[in-house]
């Protein structure tokens, strides 16, 4: 048995994989684990004894992953392994010059995508930040951009300015709104949402037949009716690690 494990910024994902079978996904935030030590909580929280060997993608600095990998070796029976893009490989051709610069976690879903739907593909992953990216249908990439997500703008507007706030709601975002807090939430999420979709019409001016395919923790907030149809991926990264390992 073997596990994949996706490090993002905020939170951390992981399935068990059997063979091709991958299990449900697993999602948990690194801030609710009470241990200032993450790599532990990792550890504490990971069915490791069930697997002997362990998958990952990372967005995170490069201590953090060798501590992670270190405490995983000292683990009896257990390989461990990273991947990293690579400018082309898995059918993949990637429009970066230096792949090190092009996010794990973005190439395993450019990877994922790519074998997992026809044609050419927009993909968009929304998280603590948001990566649009276009892949036609031969498996070039086409190149793509980086957005803050929602609590970024939120916080970069509080952080520069003087009484501006907010608190978090569950509430939807409305167009007019008569309050500073829910002024700032609705113009963080409606700009964020006009933006992502702004920019995928434009890129869709460039691709032939093609998909929208949309993952990431929060991309629930671009979900609306009128820019369908898209397919919703929550695990796209992990199914593009299961077919790096699988390749």
């Amino acid at each position: 048995m073997k596990l994949l494990l996706d490090l993002g910024n905020s939170r951390f994902k992981w399935a068990l994989l059997d063979g091709d079978v991958i299990g449900d996904m697993q999602v948990s935030d690194y801030n609710q684990h009470a241990s200032s030590d993450t790599v532990s909580a990792l550890l504490q929280t990971l069915p490791l004894n069930q697997v002997d060997e362990i998958h990952s993608v990372s967005v995170l600095n490069e201590a953090f992953n060798a501590e992670l990998n270190n405490s995983l070796k000292q683990l009896p029976n257990k390989s461990v392994y990273f991947y990293f893009s690579h400018k082309e490989k898995f059918g993949v051709s990637l429009a970066y010059e230096t792949p090190a610069d092009y996010g794990a976690d973005r190439y395993a879903g450019l990877i994922a995508a790519h074998h997992m739907f026809q044609g050419d593909k927009i993909i968009i992953d929304c998280g603590t930040a948001v990566t649009i990216d276009a892949i036609d249908v031969r498996g070039k990439h086409l190149g793509g951009l980086i957005l803050p997500g929602e609590h970024m703008m939120r916080d970069s507007l509080v952080e520069n300015t003087q009484r501006i706030f907010y608190q978090d709601s569950v509430k939807d975002p409305a167009y007019l709104n008569a309050s500073t807090p829910d002024a700032v939430l609705a113009g963080a999420a409606l700009g964020l949402r006009h933006g992502v979709w702004g920019i995928v019409n434009e890129i869709r001016q460039k691709l032939n037949q093609h998909i929208v395919v949309i993952t990431g923790g929060n991309a629930q907030r671009l979900y609306h009716p009128a820019y369908e149809p898209y397919h919703k991926c929550p695990a796209l990264v992990l199914e593009g690690l299961k077919i790096m390992v699988n390749f």
